[in-house]
């Protein structure tokens, strides 16, 4: 059975993630459970283990927010670490093809409720709590541009 776009698309987002933190020199340990509730990996930097989650996505580009339903509220901003693979939309965006660290802790959010009804959250990408840390390489963002299955 094929694997699913959006499936595929985390996926590539947490292996380009897990090799960032790789070559910043992190030990990464991955969950044995596929379905954790908690976290997506643990990222260990001298002696000290800090929890991750990755969102990977095309994000909300009128709004210039990254999005999470409210139902991941509680894992998004319970982890050490909250990152978001900027995946780049069609249209020109500042934002596109970058890795965003969040500080949960400090995040400002607003609720948003789709046409459609479904209860988001937005992460606005312009504040203190969300910082770029890194620019994709054009091989990564080939690979998740053959995963996403929106533009916006």
């Amino acid at each position: 059975m094929p694997m699913e776009k959006k499936t595929a698309l985390g996926l590539t987002g947490e292996k380009i993630v897990r090799n960032f933190l790789l070559e910043k020199g992190f030990v990464v340990t991955d969950t044995l459970n596929v379905y954790d509730s908690d976290k997506d990996f643990d990222a260990t930097y001298k002696n000290k283990t800090y929890t991750v989650e990755v969102k990977t996505q095309v994000p909300f580009v009128i709004k210039e927010s990254f999005t999470i339903r409210e139902e991941q509220s509680r894992k998004c901003f319970s982890v050490d670490m909250l990152i978001f693979v900027c995946v780049p939309p069609s249209k020109p965006f500042p934002y596109g093809g970058q890795i965003f660290k969040v500080n949960p802790k400090q995040v400002k959010t607003k609720p948003h409720t789709t046409k459609d009804g479904r209860k988001m959250i937005l992460i606005p990408i312009n504040q203190p709590a969300v910082k770029s840390i890194k620019k994709l390489t054009s091989e990564e963002i080939s690979l998740l541009n053959k995963s996403k299955s929106t533009d916006y």
